[in-house]
């Protein structure tokens, strides 16, 4: 059992690293197509919960 929740986490953790670089980096496009938003403050709070998220992953999962 033990084994099966550190190969899940380790999967989690390379899906979830694999996701946050490239929503890092189109960030500004994608809200600005979804939501026509070009304020810096609304990309600054998008990065934010990404990472947030990406990080409460991390601690959750260990």
């Amino acid at each position: 059992m033990t084994r099966v929740l550190l190969q899940s986490n380790r999967l989690m953790g390379l899906i979830a690293s694999m996701l946050l670089i490239p929503l890092l980096v189109y960030v500004k496009p994608i809200l600005n197509i979804w939501l026509d938003l070009d304020h810096s403050a609304g990309i600054i709070v998008a990065i934010i919960l990404l990472l947030s998220m990406y990080i409460l992953l991390f601690f959750r999962s260990s």
